[in-house]
């Protein structure tokens, strides 16, 4: 996958790297084989690129991608190992890593990868997934909404924290697929005992989103994981920044497609947390609310 760090306004490739911002100085942490790369030719004369682990035309245009847009953030991003991703993320939120949301979490998405035969029948990459998990558990929520469900793996992993808590309730909005064979598979990884703390509203978050948030009040956490235009993605971070109580948190997936992440902490002023997934190309980001 694409490794993408900002040092110094320059993008770097490193399989598994956590960037934070708004927390700290702004000194790229010294640790060794930080500052290692693979360069190749970029398309433009004069320039070098850096490459991960696969060499497709896809994932070259993701790095650059990624890289005009870390450079593009203000003020220049603190780059530390993927592995210290939950300490930053547990430290935002006052609570001690490792923690047994963690252990729990193993645990549960063990059973998923037996009960699917593959990891890769998911469609929810296992870090971010588990960060979900975490925060349900140690914000103690009551109301979390996500705008994206596919098969389910980010909702049945709220859902689960929301069962082990014993209380809080999770409400999904999604279109149905485009293709009419895979409409049954909308939701598919949800148990049908966690179903009773979960709503699924299908349709687009333009129509439904504003209404939910309404008559919900104040939220604990919200996830976008829908559509990743720029406008799409400013409309729900606003909105949602609005109602998500102190000490809350907005989350958003693949941020690295256009700067409507970036816009949210510029306006906001909030500290966040920006990590590299591990198991596809990308980035997602959490806005913590003060």
């Amino acid at each position: 996958g694409v490794g993408g760090a900002a040092v110094h306004g320059e993008a770097q490739c490193k399989v598994g790297v956590v960037i934070e911002i708004g927390a700290g100085g702004n000194d790229p942490v010294d640790e060794p084989g930080l500052h290692e790369r693979n360069e190749t030719a970029h398309p433009e004369p004069g320039r070098r690129q850096c490459t991960g682990q696969r060499k497709s035309y896809g994932d070259v245009a993701l790095q650059h991608l990624v890289r005009v847009e870390l450079a593009r953030l203000a003020p220049p991003p603190r780059v530390v190992r993927l592995e210290r991703a939950f300490d930053q993320i547990h430290d935002a939120l006052g609570v001690p890593f490792p923690c047994d949301a963690a252990s729990s979490f193993d645990s549960e998405y063990q059973s998923l990868v037996e009960a699917v035969a593959s990891r890769h029948g998911l469609d929810g990459d296992i870090t971010f997934v588990n960060v979900l998990y975490c925060l349900a558990t140690h914000l103690d929520a009551e109301r979390v909404v996500e705008t994206g469900v596919a098969r389910g793996v980010s909702s049945r992993f709220f859902l689960s924290a929301l069962e082990a808590s014993g209380h809080g309730h999770l409400w999904s909005i999604d279109l149905p697929p485009l293709a009419d064979e895979l409409d049954d598979q909308s939701g598919l990884l949800v148990p049908d005992y966690l179903r009773s703390r979960w709503t699924y509203l299908r349709g687009s978050s333009r129509r439904l989103l504003p209404g939910l948030l309404d008559r919900l009040g104040e939220i604990d956490i919200f996830v976008h994981d829908s559509q990743h235009t720029e406008s799409n993605m400013v409309f729900e971070l606003d909105l949602a920044w609005e109602s998500v109580r102190p000490g809350g948190v907005v989350v958003a997936d693949d941020i690295h497609e256009n700067a409507a992440f970036r816009r949210l902490l510029d306006r906001t002023g909030a500290s966040s947390v920006i990590a590299q997934e591990s198991e596809k190309a990308g980035l997602f980001g959490i806005a913590f609310k003060s």
